[in-house]
Parts: C-alpha cells; structure tokens; sequence
C-alpha cells in the first residue's frame, strides 16, 4: 500500500489502483501516473490524482452522466493505442471546471480522458469527429 498526501488528505492505494497516461494530459505531459479516488460526498464527481505530483489533480465526472448518450467515435488507430476494439469499453472522464456560481460549472466533453480499466491506461484525446463542447454546463446536463 502507498501513501500520498494531497491538499485534501492523504489517499491510500495500491500500484494497481494507478492508470498510466503515457502521453500526459494536455497542458500536463509531465504528469503520467493517476490513482482515480472516489468520495461518496462528491459522488458523481471523482478526483483524478497525479501519483507522482500530488498537488496536481482533476475532478472529473463519467461524460455519460452529463450526455447519456454521449458517443466516442474514435479511429482505429486511436482504439488500438487505448488496447480496444470498440470505444464502448473505454471509461469516458470529463475534467470539470467548479466555479464560484453553481451555475458556471463545467466540463470538458470535447477532450475527454478515456481510461481502459482492463489494462488501467489511459489518454485524454480531442474527439474531432463529435460535436462536443469544451465547457458544457453541469447544472443543465443533470449532474447533481
């Protein structure tokens, strides 16, 4: 069992518990080993922890929360890097934006992190193909 403190508390996991993230996060690529903690006071929101920066995290929330009919149409190049053959194996996260006004909370459905939990990698990619905002409202979609 490993041990990280964070500005909210210290998280236990252990290393199978840590998604890979090869190429980083946009605007993070230095950031490439994840532990995803779940909280039932955030519930449906998650936080997406930097193993190796801790100060470095993410809340995120499954975009079919926000869109339930929310669709990755991916390449078969990007299927095959993520370890898929169909996109509807792949865990689909939004990285939130939380404002001071409930009203203003966001999140990213345009460049989700999809994560492949059978192999616990993942990578956040720009979906071209969908018509997906990078700042849909939360209060609209449904999260609570």
């Amino acid at each position: 069992m490993h041990k990280i403190d964070t500005p909210r508390g210290p998280i236990e996991y252990d290393e199978h518990q840590v998604l890979r993230v090869d190429d980083g996060l946009v605007g993070f690529a230095q950031a490439r080993r994840f532990v995803l903690v779940e909280s039932d006071d955030l519930a449906p929101l998650r936080w997406l922890v930097a193993v190796d920066s801790p100060d470095l995290s993410f809340l995120v929330v499954d975009a079919r929360q926000i869109v339930p009919t929310y669709e990755l149409r991916l390449s078969a190049v990007e299927r095959a890097k993520l370890g898929v053959e169909d996109a509807s194996e792949l865990l689909p996260l939004a990285i939130t934006v939380v404002a001071e006004s409930p009203e203003d909370a966001t999140a990213n459905l345009k460049a989700p992190i999809l994560v492949n939990s059978r192999e616990m990698t993942a990578a956040q990619v720009i979906l071209t193909e969908c018509d997906y905002s990078v700042r849909q409202s939360l209060l609209t979609s449904g999260v609570d």
